[in-house]
């Protein structure tokens, strides 16, 4: 157990250590003679007690109270109150006594927790203890009530006790703040001399603060595009991701993820492309092959531009910011590689500090770059480019660096050389550069950091193994451990985080390399697909018709939107789930997925286009059917008033509007033609064919109605669907 030491006192001349391992204690009694009867410090002892027994019973750091006869020997104290606090020690405790009642004989070995308020006066306290006498305790005790019995015997034994625990036996008012608890431990004796004896070993002293548990996550697997393997490198606010996958054919493709979808941003003709970065607009950067080269890309509003204006064989761009200003590299002359800006259609060559080489890698939305260069030697160093101006970000006391991300408060992450030749991942703050360390092993790179100085990165443990890591705090904690035991993954690699603590990276799911994201378990994501609930909500990707916070698909109720998943069965437009739900009978018996919501558009059964406001009013309009501010009588998700008028609803054939069709619409169809009515809208129900005219096609229609006992109904000028008489 991790514990945060909490020893706030002392008093009364006693130490208490705030370590798991054996305190030092200091004895005090209130003996009238003044003189201690037997003690023990560190294994030191001092007046009558047998060491050789101690030691031989319990080690070498036991503490001993001992007493017989009429007096009081205790170990104290005092802390600060805090509600977190843990108590533990190992304790062996006697009591006995002779005589009865009537020789006033008594003898207790005790454990007493006391809380004070301000003022240094008793508000209670707990008192464990094992006594052999006789004697009520309300002789001792004012309050006896608070006296807990017994939970120690002749055996040693650990005890630990936190706060609520002991508060349960005590009734405190609300305006008995605690200041302070006094902790003790102590023999008692009363009566005749040598009438009792009252006997404590004490070992293992710990008072401390508990860590907080680390942060768990939730992790979900993004998936390939066929292929076997996939990366994730970059991470926005949104949860928006990039990096490469697989397709069948094996090759990288860039992606983008969104909402449980991947998308393949293309290439420029070849094979292959990485996503390396994203900005909060969702405009993603990397690189893409051509036939014959890789060029850099800008990735936005669904086009990919080719933004590599210089030529050569090679260029890729590593990040963007969100005045959508791109960093990253390209070839120059003679085979060497220039860091580069590109902003408003113009590529700025970054230079180098007098090396060959130089690759910008990231850019904060103050226009700060951060990446390496050449400087004379071939020695790799990481830079800061900010004003004009590329700067040596300094080293760990080795030859070379590299910086590879910065935050908007220009903190720095990379890696870099120690003076023992190890490369170590850093943290650049206020000029200063951490040594982030490893897990025990030679090796760490820190590779990203989010606005609030969470690093992310790899670092190898003591066996030469690669293992994925969060940085927050001073503390290196390694993701394997902060992921559902059983999950499958083991994570080598992280790349990313965001301001929300997502995490992105590659590890090994069953096995093979898969991309991933992390979110923390604490952040709602009732929809599973990656993203936290408030921002599918914010970005409207979720409608929440509520309003309360909830993604609507994950609500309990009626049918959730056809495009959206749904942890229940089916969804809200009956036709479109009648139609998936006859091609995947999953999505009406177990769960409405990604899968069923596909099938929506390639098979036909309707569109998934973006959320419709067909009457113009400023609220979606599933959103104006669940909350009733529109009708939708023939329950295909838009609103009445959006559709052809009195026909919405109406049966197609009812042309007396009696609600059923028979032999009187004949009559009043023949009426209709007889005084040449067409296309009008009044008597649209007796427009069967749906072509806006009333002719003897639609006669004919309707008595195929009438005489073969089948009835249509009309959805909004969509043409004619079987429904009942």
């Amino acid at each position: 157990m991790n514990r945060v030491p909490h020893l706030i006192a002392i008093i009364a001349g006693v130490v208490i250590g705030a370590s798991g391992a054996s305190g030092e204690l200091w004895f005090s009694d209130d003996f009238e003679s003044g003189t201690l009867d037997k003690w023990t410090i560190g294994g030191e002892q001092g007046g009558l007690v047998n060491v050789a027994d101690v030691v031989e019973r319990h080690g070498t750091h036991m503490g001993h109270l001992y007493h017989e006869g009429a007096s009081t020997l205790t170990l104290e104290q005092m802390f600060i109150y805090d509600p977190a606090l843990v108590f533990e020690f190992d304790l062996e405790a006697h009591a006995s006594s002779e005589g009865g009642p009537d020789s006033s004989v008594h003898a207790s070995a005790n454990v007493t927790f006391w809380f004070l308020d301000e003022l240094g006066e008793s508000l209670g306290f707990v008192r464990y203890l094992r006594c052999t006498s006789s004697y009520p305790f309300d002789l001792h005790n004012p309050d006896p009530s608070k006296e807990v019995l017994p939970i120690i015997d002749d055996a040693l034994h650990s005890y630990s006790f936190t706060i609520p625990e002991l508060l349960a036996h005590i009734a405190l008012e609300p305006d008995d703040p605690i200041a302070s608890i006094w902790f003790r431990f102590g023999e008692y004796g009363t009566g005749n001399s040598y009438s009792n004896i009252a006997e404590l070993w004490v070992d293992n002293v710990a008072v401390f603060l508990p860590e907080p548990p680390m942060q768990q996550y939730a992790i979900i697997e993004l998936g390939t595009f066929g292929g076997a393997e996939s990366e994730a490198i970059g991470i926005n606010n949104a949860g928006q991701v990039v990096g490469r996958a697989h397709d069948q054919q094996d090759d990288n493709r860039p992606f983008l993820y969104e909402n449980g979808v991947m998308t393949d941003l293309g290439t420029f003709g070849g094979a292959t492309g990485s996503a390396w970065g994203i900005n909060e607009l969702g405009d993603a950067v990397g690189q893409a092959a051509t036939v014959s080269a890789v060029r850099a890309f800008l990735y936005r509003e669904d086009v990919m531009m080719n933004i590599d204006t210089l030529g050569g064989i090679l260029s890729a761009a590593r990040g963007i910011n969100d005045d959508g200003t791109v960093v990253g590299l390209w070839d120059v002359a003679g085979g060497r590689r220039r860091a580069f800006a590109y902003e408003d259609s113009v590529m700025t060559n970054l230079g180098t500090l007098g090396g060959s080489d130089s690759a910008a890698w990231a850019i904060n939305n103050n226009g700060d770059i951060v990446g390496y260069t050449e400087v004379p030697g071939n020695l790799r160093r990481a830079f800061l480019y900010t004003g004009g101006v590329m700067n040596d970000l300094g080293d760990l006391g080795g030859a070379e660096s590299a910086a590879l991300d910065v935050n908007d408060a220009g903190q720095v992450v990379g890696y870099s050389d120690t003076a023992g030749g190890e490369g170590h991942g850093f943290l650049l703050e206020k000029g200063v550069m951490t040594d982030l360390g490893t897990f025990g092993g030679s090796v760490s790179q820190a590779i990203g950091i989010n606005a609030g100085g969470q690093i992310v990165g790899w670092a190898h443990n003591s066996d030469g193994e690669q293992r994925a890591y969060l940085w927050e705090n001073g503390v290196m904690s390694d993701l394997n451990d902060l992921i559902p035991p059983g999950s499958g993954w083991v994570l080598p690699n992280a790349w990313d985080i965001n301001d929300v603590g997502q995490i992105v990276g590659w590890g090994y799911f069953n096995g093979t390399k898969r991309a991933y994201l992390m979110t923390p378990s604490g952040i709602a994501d009732c929809n599973d697909n990656g993203v936290p609930d408030d921002l599918d909500i914010a970005a409207g990707t979720s409608l929440d018709c509520q309003p309360n916070a909830i993604p609507d698909e994950c609500e309990v109720g009626p049918g959730h939107d056809c495009c959206e998943i749904g942890h229940r069965i089916g969804c809200s437009d009956p036709a479109i789930e009648a139609c998936v739900c006859a091609i995947d009978p999953y999505c009406c018996e177990t769960d409405w997925d990604r899968v069923c919501i596909a099938i929506v558009t390639s098979d036909g059964c309707g569109t998934c286009d973006a959320h419709l406001d067909c009457n113009a009013n400023g609220v979606p309009d599933d959103c104006d059917i669940a909350d009733g501010a529109s009708d939708d009588c023939n329950a295909n998700s838009v609103p009445d008033e959006c559709e052809d008028g009195v026909c919405t609803c109406l049966l197609r054939g009812d042309v007396d509007r009696n609600e059923k069709i028979g032999k009187a619409d004949l009559h009043a169809m023949a009426d209709l033609l007889q005084s040449g009515v067409f296309a009008d809208e009044d008597y649209c129900t007796a427009d069967l064919d749906d072509d806006g005219d009333i002719d003897f096609d639609d006669l004919h229609l309707l008595i195929d109605l009438v005489f073969e006992g089948t009835g249509t109904r009309s959805f909004g000028g969509t043409g004619v669907v079987p429904g009942p008489l």
